[in-house]
């Protein structure tokens, strides 16, 4: 096994004339993109960047950036890319504790494309090991402090393989990639995945409901990886006849939106994934089911996975547990922690399914701790965003004296507030004690972080709870209170 350059180049040799990246302006072939990878190297070469040297990159996700982080793996140096997004307090600080020792911003003369004059990297990647770093990624820092997790650079041939063999990619096919090139689900899950067959390659740049499925006719995008929120806002605009008008063969994303595939046409997978895991893990294949949460199985085929509880030991079959993922390609570890040893404890709550497969129940983290039982955010989440009057939800804790915890849901509805009828929905489908005793209004989209998951800490701490619509306390009998406790 090689290091990330040796498979970009490879992949250059193999694919030279077929379309890599589909841009705004112009489609680049994998030459003349590579080109401009080199043309970027020799620039950071100039400023010292070396094989191992730490580079930031504070850039948005356009064509310039991806050519960096390709001039980077040329040189076997380690990418740090930031979101430019971040507050400049919170970026100076992740700034330091990277080490990077060059840092590269939009309009610093790094990125741009080459001219006949520039100078080049030389045609041959610098070599390095396979399990040398090839980037550090930042964590979103949803429920705790941002952590750098160090991607070996085996991860990208890996990683890349195992995707576009379970999905099928081949060399017809364009990657859309809507999310943020910080990110592992757009470097690992999209460009890596595209190079191993030769794919060509596209980015949205800041994700638009109105803008989305015209960038898909025009760059002819025919697969995609997103979070579900994207799936739900595009779901939420209004139908057009145009809705199956477009060449979006497959969306993959982390649960089952089976109404996407109704509307527009799309086959829809689920995937489970991590920056941690280096973006290997679980996913269906065509003809699985994508219902009941199944998340499918391990991908590459060599991946180790289990089910374990709190002492680390394996659960029961279809018992509820912490899903444990190992590989070779997987991080490292945390940059400035000690390396990681075995495998992945995820943080999230799966169970094995009878006929194979896993369905993915909810973070241990995001779950509800209500009189001894425990509900999941996510689980109750998806039995929520069904209900036609839901928006977007997004289920917190809240504390409260008896039961130590309640949930509320914080929705943005469609048309007018309906707690009632969405509490009636809800309890049709799940245990009396998991349906939401609060329900609030959030009266603007959810905020969101740069992944475009929802932010819980900034709904938590946005959250009128006196506002609420409350439902009281489920204790009118002592029957339905030795229940709930």
């Amino acid at each position: 096994m090689t290091g990330a350059g040796d498979a970009w180049v490879r992949a250059v040799a193999r694919y030279g004339s077929h379309v890599f990246l589909r841009a705004s302006d112009r489609d680049w072939t994998y030459a003349e993109f590579d080109d401009w990878a080199r043309v970027v190297a020799a620039r950071l070469s100039t400023r010292g960047v070396r094989a191992g040297t730490r580079v930031a990159l504070v850039l948005d996700a356009n064509p310039g950036h991806l050519a960096t982080l390709a001039a980077l793996t040329r040189l076997g140096a380690v990418a740090v890319p930031f979101d430019p997004a971040l507050p400049p307090v919170e970026l100076a600080e992740l700034l330091v504790r990277s080490g990077a020792g060059v840092v590269v911003t939009e309009g610093d003369g790094t990125t741009e494309p080459p001219t006949p004059g520039d100078s080049r990297a030389p045609a041959r990647p610098v070599r390095v090991g396979a399990d040398d770093p090839w980037a550090v990624l930042y964590t979103s820092g949803s429920t705790s402090r941002p952590r750098g997790v160090v991607v070996p650079q085996r991860a990208f041939a890996v990683t890349g393989a195992a995707l576009a063999d379970a999905h099928g990619y081949t060399a017809a096919d364009t990657v859309l990639c809507a999310l943020p090139l910080h990110h592992a689900s757009a470097t690992l899950m999209g460009w890596a995945p595209a190079t191993t067959v030769g794919a060509a390659f596209t980015l949205t740049g800041r994700f638009s409901v109105s803008r989305f499925w015209d960038l898909v006719r025009a760059r002819n995008a025919t697969v995609t990886i997103v979070v579900p929120t994207i799936a739900e806002l595009l779901l939420a605009a209004p139908p057009s006849p145009a809705d199956r008008d477009h060449p979006l063969r497959l969306l993959v994303t982390h649960y089952d939106v089976p109404a996407f595939h109704h509307r527009f046409g799309t086959e829809v997978r689920t995937l489970w994934g991590m920056t941690e895991t280096s973006g290997l893990g679980l996913t269906t294949r065509p003809g699985e089911s994508t219902t009941d949460g199944s998340i499918g199985g391990p991908y590459p085929p060599d991946a180790r996975v289990r089910v374990v509880g709190q002492d680390g030991a394996d659960v029961m079959p279809g018992a509820v547990g912490e899903l444990w993922f190992a590989h070779p390609a997987v991080m490292t570890g945390y940059d400035g922690e000690p390396p990681a040893n075995g495998g992945i404890v995820s943080g999230d709550l799966v169970r094995e399914l009878p006929g194979g497969g896993y369905a993915y129940v909810g973070r241990a983290k995001a779950v509800i701790k209500r009189g001894g039982e425990n509900i999941s955010a996510h689980e109750l989440e998806r039995v929520a965003a069904g209900y036609p009057g839901v928006r977007e939800v997004v289920v917190v804790p809240v504390p409260d004296p008896v039961f130590v915890e309640e949930a509320c849901a914080v929705v943005v509805w469609a048309d007018g507030p309906d707690p009632v009828g969405l509490r009636a929905y809800c309890a049709a489908r799940l245990a009396a004690w998991k349906v939401p005793r609060y329900v609030a209004t959030w009266d603007a989209a959810l905020p969101k972080l740069a992944s475009l998951k929802v932010d819980r800490r900034a709904v938590r701490a946005g959250l009128d709870l006196t506002a609420a619509d409350d439902r009281g306390p489920r204790t009118r009998n002592r029957t339905e209170e030795d229940a709930d406790v």
